[in-house]
């Protein structure tokens, strides 16, 4: 008796992916999309990086965005790596190419495959193309020189001396901190049915980011010898006691969000 046949294609399983900068596995994570429905993305916090699929950037919805935000700073003390000067594509090896875009959140860049398997974006320049960062006005980067002398890149890692540099020596990125009023409106679009209307103010931030460090920095040195910069140490051996704008005001947001 012949086997009856049937139309359903066989399954194709997707290997895990590894990083196309440092080499190692990625870590899979499901993401809310603006259809109600989910996409995966590709994640490695070693490099501070996503690996979108075709397209899958536009997709996710504000709820996605304030999930990463608890993601990244849930892996805030995890060995970091610079990212590769040369990478390849995970799927076909072909070299993946740096690309410089102009959106409505600035200038970004990311790394494409040729072959339109996908991109390789930083966490950094992923919240610039969502419009979650901004940079710094000259007035704001004053203020903040009363308060700290020495901030690190949120791009590449690198030390920014404030009283001398606007921008990164390294990569040439400008100051950039989270915009304060981008978060409010995710926030709210998440929560509106949940929680009661939620006001971050971007000197809340600074100042909240900044105390904790202070505090976190007395009970590291109690005799007060770290000055008036603190900070974890990182890829860059001469900015250990440098800020992050941007991921310590991450954290800020992740303990407002608990």
């Amino acid at each position: 008796m012949p086997r009856p046949t049937t139309d359903i294609a066989p399954i194709t399983l997707i290997p895990p992916m590894n990083c196309p900068s440092c080499g190692g596995p990625m870590k899979a994570d499901k993401f809310q999309n603006h259809q109600k429905g989910e996409i995966t993305l590709d994640l490695c916090f070693s490099c501070n990086a996503i690996w979108f699929d075709q397209m899958e950037s536009t997709q996710l919805c504000p709820g996605a965005v304030v999930q990463l935000f608890k993601l990244i700073h849930e892996h805030r003390n995890d060995a970091r790596t610079v990212m590769a000067d040369r990478m390849a594509c995970t799927r076909c090896s072909e070299p993946l190419k740096l690309v410089n875009d102009l959106t409505r959140g600035g200038r970004i860049s990311y790394h494409r495959c040729p072959a339109g398997h996908g991109r390789l974006t930083s966490f950094y320049q992923f919240l610039r193309e969502k419009q979650f960062v901004r940079n710094l006005t000259p007035v704001e980067i004053t203020a903040l020189k009363a308060k700290v002398t020495q901030v690190r890149c949120s791009s590449c890692g690198g030390p920014v001396d404030l009283e001398r540099d606007t921008s990164c020596g390294y990569c040439r990125s400008p100051i950039s901190i989270l915009d304060a009023q981008a978060v409010e409106k995710a926030l709210n679009i998440l929560a509106e049915k949940e929680y009661k209307r939620i006001t971050v103010d971007p000197a809340m931030l600074t100042d909240a980011m900044l105390e904790t460090r202070m505090l976190r920095a007395r009970a590291q040195y109690p005799d007060g010898r770290v000055g008036n910069t603190w900070g974890q140490p990182s890829a860059w051996s001469d900015a250990g006691n440098t800020i992050d704008l941007v991921a310590d005001c991450i954290s800020v947001i992740s303990k407002i969000l608990d």
